[in-house]
């Protein structure tokens, strides 16, 4: 499928259910896992539920992989995309572990972003947890504001951990 975003360094191109089992091993990595809402392993029926939700004519969800020199390196997406209050949360993750952190997902979120304030939002918001510094500094980086914290929202590793609510104005990204 031909890319739907891109930029000299990647592309963001929609999900196929040909991407599906790729996708749940990603998901299903323990390091992965403890960074999203997932607390359970995803089985093939969650992958096909999901995708079905994902492209569907009524979907609130904006999903696509994250390609570069066209392989596979992760998801990115903006999800429950409320038009009427004209906002979203932003979802990513690098799922080729040899890939993180070499900047491909700031690229990502650059392109999304924009794409995003462009179709009329007027606010993105992330949810990250409070152990998860790269992500946090990556948001704090791109412009996004602390705007709140959801203390011991999260069981993560025999512990109760915070949730961080961070949050990007297209008038922020405008003068950044």
């Amino acid at each position: 499928m031909s890319a739907f975003l891109s930029s000299a360094v990647l592309s963001l191109r929609p999900i196929e259910r040909s991407d599906l089992e790729q996708l749940r091993q990603w998901r299903n990595d323990p390091e992965l896992r403890q960074r999203t809402r997932e607390w359970k392993a995803l089985t093939s029926e969650d992958q096909e539920r999901w995708f079905q939700r994902i492209t569907s004519q009524h979907r609130h969800d904006h999903m696509f992989i994250v390609e570069h020199q066209n392989k596979a390196l992760g998801v990115i997406g903006l999800c429950g995309w409320d038009m009427h209050n004209r906002h979203a949360e932003i979802s990513f993750y690098i799922g080729d572990s040899e890939q993180r952190r070499k900047g491909f997902m700031k690229d990502a979120l650059v392109l999304l972003i924009d794409w995003g304030f462009d179709q009329g939002l007027h606010r993105i918001w992330a949810e990250t947890y409070a152990f998860n510094v790269p992500s946090i500094k990556l948001l704090e980086h791109l412009g996004f504001s602390h705007e709140g914290k959801l203390r011991q929202h999260v069981f993560r590793n025999g512990r109760f951990v915070d949730s961080l609510m961070m949050g990007l104005l297209k008038k922020d990204k405008e003068v950044a």
